[in-house]
């Protein structure tokens, strides 16, 4: 039984590092996925991509989605409270927790909530969370309405998603999105791309 999480080193191999793609082309994946009894995947978008792309049978391909642990409530918490005056964070913000890596789309998010704030005057944030490093054209748009926490660790995420106006998850694809489904259990809306998973 082989579980595939998404096919975004076949799908978009210029988001992906040199090292990275020599690491999944030296598994074989295609081979992999021939060779399997049954492969596990969390969404019917990768279940689809892998029938599409790599040819393989649907009734090979099962669907389990992700869960969400307890701890992503909508239910206030005292460390919400710590976690606000840990990261010294805004009244109203918009919060992005992934990866920074080129998927994600965050010079995207960055435009648009520097638009939303000029055509409003809405005094509205934007929080990023994530490892990784910024890339240069993203970090020239850095203002001081956007606060870059760096790591967050996990427990310290559910205050996050409960403290936020909204979550935006601009993402270019995905085989899943858990920052939608742990931001929707912790009682806050969600913006995200209308592509890949992420509509499920």
């Amino acid at each position: 039984i082989l579980t595939i999480h998404d096919l975004a080193f076949d799908i978009f191999p210029e988001f992906s590092t040199r090292k990275s793609r020599w690491w999944h082309q030296s598994l074989r994946p295609r081979a992999l996925c021939e060779g399997a009894t049954g492969i596990i995947v969390p969404s019917q978008s990768t279940a689809q991509d892998l029938e599409e792309r790599f040819g393989i049978a649907r009734e090979k391909i099962h669907v389990i989605p992700h869960g969400v642990g307890e701890e992503f409530s909508s239910e206030k918490n005292p460390i919400d409270e710590e976690v606000k005056r840990l990261y010294d964070l805004p009244e109203r913000f918009v919060l992005f927790i992934g990866d920074l890596d080129p998927r994600k789309n965050l010079l995207a998010l960055i435009k648009a909530v520097d638009v939303y704030r000029r055509e409003t005057e809405d005094n509205l944030h934007l929080v990023i969370a994530g490892k990784g490093s910024l890339n240069d054209s993203t970090t020239q748009r850095l203002n001081d309405s956007i606060h870059f926490l760096g790591y967050v660790p996990a427990n310290h995420r559910p205050s996050l998603y409960r403290l936020a106006t909204t979550t935006a998850f601009p993402s270019v694809y995905e085989g899943f999105g858990f920052p939608i489904l742990e931001s929707m259990a912790s009682g806050t809306p969600v913006i995200a791309s209308h592509t890949s998973s992420m509509p499920e």
